[in-house]
């Protein structure tokens, strides 16, 4: 059964490029209007372009800015009069290097992204959604969080991080009919395969995947098959 989502209003972080593309592309193709949202202006609206479709907006957005995160659910609620997917996928690797390398600026610039944009991401979404009555929230974690990788400590902290954030989300919005859960995708020494990723976000943005509240979904293409 392939996911229904006509009517349903979606946000995607990170949209202009990869993994979040291709998941912008697929709650569009699914019937969903779409907010794509990306700090990169000339990437997000070849995405938008690709959608080809009235019903897809971009909002360049900062996702380690607050203030930018509530301005971009503010604009998606003005445009669209509700909130039901919000995708929190804008993500930054940082450099490779053991932590004793690593300046508090580029500790500050990768959690800011990877964890805090989870954070501002349901900071702003939530109250939208409750107003909406109720959606789905998926955050991009991955298998690098629980499992770890050398000289990538900050990545690592934060996507560890957005899997303890998700579930605590979760355990708040389970009365308000909001779901909320992580995917873990392949870490930075494997690509991450964007179409069966984007194929998980759409079922966990979709009624199909109802009883699926503070998940951490692995979509690693086996590649932690023999931990």
């Amino acid at each position: 059964m392939s996911a229904n989502l006509s009517g349903k209003v979606a946000i995607v972080t990170g949209a202009g490029s990869d993994v979040g593309r291709a998941s912008a592309l697929a709650l569009a193709e699914a019937g969903a209007r779409v907010v794509v949202a990306d700090l990169l202006v000339e990437e997000a609206q070849e995405t938008v372009a690709l959608i080809g479709s009235g019903d897809a907006h971009f909002v360049q957005t900062d996702v380690s800015d607050p203030e930018s995160v509530a301005r971009l659910v503010a604009a998606t609620v003005e445009r669209f009069r509700r909130l039901d997917i919000a995708h929190n996928h804008a993500d930054v690797l940082g450099r490779t290097a053991q932590l004793d390398e690593v300046s508090f600026e580029e500790w500050t610039r990768v959690v800011g992204v990877n964890l805090g944009g989870v954070f501002n991401g349901l900071h702003a979404q939530i109250p939208a959604m409750r107003e909406s009555g109720g959606g789905s929230i998926i955050n991009t974690a991955s298998v690098i969080g629980p499992f770890s990788l050398p000289n990538h400590g900050p990545y690592v902290a934060a996507k560890y991080g957005v899997i303890g954030l998700t579930k605590a989300a979760a355990l708040e919005t389970a009365d308000d009919n909001i779901r909320v859960n992580s995917l873990e995708m392949a870490g930075p020494s494997a690509q991450p395969d964007p179409a069966a990723i984007a194929r998980a976000v759409l079922w966990l943005a979709s009624d199909e995947s109802a009883a699926v509240h503070g998940s951490s979904l692995v979509v690693d293409g086996g590649l932690l098959a023999d931990v």
